[in-house]
């Protein structure tokens, strides 16, 4: 599995503490599946996913995880739509809170898209100079804009 849905699991476990009432089933049923995920039970997972997805469409970190689970267990054709409704989210929550730059940046790496995350990290740099998410991410441009290892851009 690869290591971007994984780190949605502590992200979950944060967003559970931040919802409305009418969210708690969403948050409830990702909570399960970030717990199945790390228990190694991606099966569960994928179906406790889809589900949160389909009961909240909007959440970026879902459709993540679900589109990473989809890629690792079926392949890229499965993920697209979930990976490009997540980016069409993240576009505009990006430019709602500069501090979600280094999610959208991240997908557009996941997605092969280096050339257009690194326009949005400059862009972001000149923009919010002071930002600490902008700083980190310049830091680890090296790690973040690897190559990948087995050469067809997964």
């Amino acid at each position: 599995m690869n290591a971007f849905p994984r780190c949605l699991v502590l992200l979950l476990a944060f967003a559970a503490y931040s919802c409305s009432p009418g969210e708690d089933e969403a948050v409830v049923i990702a909570s399960k599946a970030s717990y199945a995920m790390s228990d190694g039970n991606i099966y569960e997972a994928r179906r406790l996913f889809q589900k949160a997805t389909e009961l909240r469409p909007e959440v970026f970190e879902y459709r993540v995880a679900l589109a990473g689970l989809l890629r690792d267990m079926e392949g890229k054709e499965q993920a697209s739509p979930h990976y490009v409704k997540a980016l069409e989210i993240i576009e505009v929550e990006s430019q709602q809170n500069h501090e979600r730059v280094d999610e959208h940046i991240m997908l557009l790496v996941e997605l092969g898209r280096q050339d257009e995350a690194k326009e949005l990290l400059n862009e972001r740099r000149e923009r919010f100079p002071d930002s600490e998410t902008v700083r980190l991410l310049l830091d680890n441009q090296e790690i973040l804009f690897r190559p990948a290892e087995n050469g067809d851009g997964e």
